[in-house]
């Protein structure tokens, strides 16, 4: 990030010194400072725009109470595509700016084998400048928490008495 700060005030130093006027070059030099220095970013600053729309208009649970109150549940999933022997929740990638999974989330009933408890939960990755570098453990973003829209299952069950498998 040094090295693109610098190149960012050398960039910026450049080209206002092609004007006249010092107020000119002091205006256009801080312009394309605050234009330059966040372009490495930009597909995560506008890919968290779009998790957080993700997150606000599918992240919702879906769930009739009095039918899922103190029933038993187990979470539906699906052999991993990738690995043999593991399984997963479905999912798929969201078309966005950055990586973003859609897991969908469903609670079945053991017994009915019917949707009790359903959700959308939406995980983010890194724009290209962290996968690039790997300079995250997680490659998650360095703009916002790739996990903030995550519903708490936990807190639902014991709120509505209901156990899992």
């Amino acid at each position: 990030m040094i090295v693109w700060l610098a190149i960012v005030v050398v960039s910026a130093t450049w080209l206002s010194r092609r004007f006249g006027s010092k107020t000119t070059r002091v205006l256009v030099w801080a312009t394309a400072f605050g234009i330059l220095l966040p372009l490495p970013l930009i597909d995560e600053i506008v890919g968290g725009y779009q998790f957080r729309k993700l997150c606000r208009q599918h992240a919702v649970v879906i769930v009739d109470e009095s039918r899922a109150r103190g029933r038993t549940v187990y979470l539906r999933q699906i052999p991993h595509p990738l690995v043999p022997g593991v399984v997963t929740t479905p999912s798929r990638q969201v078309p966005a700016w950055i990586p973003i999974r859609e897991s969908i989330v469903d609670w079945i009933d053991v017994q009915t084998h019917e949707v009790l408890v359903s959700y959308r939960a939406y995980e983010a990755r890194g724009g290209w400048l962290v996968r690039a570098l790997g300079i995250s453990e997680t490659d998650g973003p360095l703009t916002f928490d790739p996990h903030s829209c995550r519903v708490n299952s936990v807190e639902l069950f014991k709120r509505l008495g209901i156990s899992s498998k």
